[in-house]
């Protein structure tokens, strides 16, 4: 099984950050400062200590300010730039960022959220199960405010609920998928 320093991963930041505007109304919500360091920091540290060497940024909203803040290399992380010239949603930014993907299977990160989760464990887990596609989910005790994802005892996703449906403890998106490109 190959390991992590061959995947690529991707972090979606270009969400135009409507629910932070009123505090960080300079910059993509990816750079808010969170204890003295940009939140983006957070997650290439996740990818770092997994062991990746690749991350592609999906930016959008003020996106040029991210090459300028986090450049081209962070810890042991070759970083790349993919901006989206108008909002074109996550299958939209993925397919503007694909020329730019060196792996088969893409890791991508929410850029606006933080699960710890073990992603060796997750690369472990997917490949075990010769999943096309996994993705992260969380526990909560009220799914209302994020959407239900329902799945059948082997974990398969059978549906997905819409914020407001069914106010219940129950499985939400994480933020974390790995989602295989060929086959």
């Amino acid at each position: 099984m190959q390991d992590l320093a061959h995947v690529t991963a991707a972090i979606l930041a270009g969400g135009l950050g409507t629910r932070l505007r009123p505090v960080v109304s300079d910059r993509p919500k990816v750079l808010a400062m969170v204890q003295d360091r940009p939140f983006l920091t957070f997650l290439l540290d996740q990818l770092a200590t997994a062991g990746l060497r690749s991350v592609v940024v999906c930016s959008g909203y003020l996106g040029e300010q991210l090459r300028t803040v986090m450049g081209e290399t962070y810890s042991t992380l070759r970083l790349e730039y993919s901006q989206e010239p108008s909002p074109l949603g996550t299958a939209g930014a993925l397919s503007l960022a694909l020329p730019l993907f060196k792996s088969n299977v893409v890791l991508v990160m929410n850029g606006d959220s933080y699960c710890e989760v073990g992603l060796r464990d997750l690369w472990s887990w997917h490949n075990t199960h010769k999943a096309r596609a996994t993705l992260v989910l969380t526990r909560v005790e009220d799914t209302g405010r994020d959407g239900r994802v329902q799945v059948t005892d082997n974990g398969a996703i059978t549906r997905f609920a819409e914020k407001g449906d069914n106010s219940a403890p129950g499985w939400i998106n994480a933020g974390i998928y790995l989602i295989g490109l060929s086959g």
